[in-house]
Parts: C-alpha cells; structure tokens; sequence
C-alpha cells in the first residue's frame, strides 16, 4: 500500500498492510487487492453488466487453478506466488463461490445462513491472510479459529456499515426470515427498503435487527481476540495485521450500535486522522 492511496479508499486492509512489517506484506497487499477486485465485480454486476461479470468471475475462477499449479497470469496472482509460493491458494475458490452467490443475488434467509456466507467471503480471506504470516506450523489451528472468528466479525460490520446502500446495491446483508417477521413486506426485503423505512415502525425494526447483528459481530470479535491474545508475543507481533483489524472492527461496530435509526442510510465513516492514530496504536501493542 502506498501513500497515493486516495483517502476515500482507504479502509481496514489499508491500514492492517500498513503496519504490517512483514516480509510478506507484498503478498499480503495483493491478497486483498484481489478480495477487492472480486467485491468490484459484484457490485457492478448487482447493479449494471451482470453477464460480463459472470465472465469475469470465470475467468478469476481459472486463473486461481493457474496460480494453485504455480502458473499465474495476472499481476496480483504473480505476487502472491513470488511472495509465498503456491500452497493453500486453491482455498480462494471458496471467495469466488461466496462472489457467485451474491451476484446471483443470494440472500441469507436465517442467521446461520449469513454465518455460512461470512465463513466464504470474509472467512476465507481472513484464512488465508492470517496464513501468509504464519511463522509456527504448531498454531495453524488457533490461527485458523482466530482468521474464522475474525471473519465473522468483518463480515457483520461489512453488513451492517451501510445496510441502505447495500440494499440498494442489491447485496443485503441483514437476513429476510427476521425482517419479515418484524412486518416488512416481501417487496421490502428486495429492493424497496430503503422506502419501507420511511415508516416509522419498519425503520425501528431494521435498526433492532442491525444492531443485533452488529453485536454478534462484536461476540465473534471477542472469540477471535482471545486467540490472538493466546499468542506467543512473537507470533502476535507477525500477526499484527489481525491486531489491526481487531482494533479497527472493534471501533467500526461500536459506532454502528450507537448509531440511531434515523441515521441508518449514513454509512460508517471515521475520521481518517482517527482510524490511522487507531490502527497505529494497535499495530504496536501487537
């Protein structure tokens, strides 16, 4: 990551690349410049070239085989190769699934659903970050706890920052079985919510619903500290990037329980100066 990074760009992966000081921070720095790529794919193809990003997401599909066989042929594929080798790349197929679903325009029907989700989306790619610094084969399955926990967590800050524009971006993030039963009708739950909440009684509803789901965010943020925490100092150092993400998520939620219904077509904005003064601090506690 570099300092010519527009601000408006810069969010928790920005910052966790940041403070790295990782030998493999390069690779750490495509990782998630490739998350981002997909996400892109999606959100244009929810919203305008659905068919070409059908495409695109094929051609991302065969270009991991390439890289799991150590023959990649996009630049960010090429640094993740030069910087760790080819081992557990092949686990990126499950982002690309989790991609699939959401343009197809999958929505979680019940909490454990959406839980399902996170696990490939964010899940994955927390995996296979946490991976990339590992420094002892001994912790793979704390780690691996740690990455899923944490995954958990960003995906339900992801869900509920904005829940508005993600509705209107056709990736609602908020599950239907619980929307409807707090009376939002059928069309609601598509693509007319943000209308539904100029009732009063249905803007209280989502409010109650985001904030739940903001904090089983911050449960499974609390089960992903305790195994970073568990951590030989060493190995939190190499994981500061996970310190950063626990730092930032943490912050990211706290302001979205605090948010009042009103407020919930604003997304969640900190302060630039803020979130890197935060991202900083946890960086070195790490």
């Amino acid at each position: 990551m570099t300092d010519a990074t527009p601000a408006a760009r810069r969010d928790t992966a920005w910052y966790a690349c940041l403070f790295c000081g990782h030998p493999r921070a390069d690779a750490l720095q495509a990782l998630h410049a490739l998350a981002a790529e997909v996400d892109d794919i999606v959100r244009i193809g929810r919203t305008t070239a659905h068919e070409v990003a059908h495409h695109k997401l094929h051609w991302w599909r065969e270009e991991i085989v390439r890289l799991a066989q150590g023959q990649p042929l996009h630049p960010l594929t090429r640094r993740l190769q030069a910087g760790s080798g080819t081992a557990a790349w092949a686990t990126l197929a499950d982002l690309l699934d989790a991609a699939q679903l959401e343009l197809g325009g999958i929505v979680a029907d019940e909490i454990t659903d959406l839980d399902t989700l996170d696990q490939r989306r964010h899940g994955t790619h927390q995996r296979l970050a946490t991976a990339l610094l590992a420094e002892d084969p001994s912790l793979a399955a704390q780690l691996q706890a740690m990455a899923d926990a944490l995954g958990r967590a960003v995906g339900r800050a992801s869900a509920t920052a904005a829940p508005l524009q993600s509705a209107r971006a056709g990736r609602l993030g908020l599950p239907l079985m619980p929307l409807a039963a707090a009376g939002l009708p059928d069309s609601a739950l598509e693509s007319g919510l943000a209308e539904a909440l100029a009732t009063p009684g249905h803007r209280a509803a989502v409010s109650a619903l985001v904030q739940s789901e903001a904090k089983r965010g911050q449960l499974a943020l609390q089960e992903a500290r305790g195994h970073f925490e568990a951590l030989p100092v060493a190995q939190r150092v190499a994981q500061r990037h996970a310190a950063v993400f626990l730092a930032l998520t943490t912050a990211s939620l706290q302001r979205i329980i605090r948010r009042p219904a009103d407020r919930l077509h604003e997304p969640d904005q900190a302060p630039p100066w803020r979130t890197l003064l935060l991202a900083w601090r946890a960086a070195r506690a790490a």
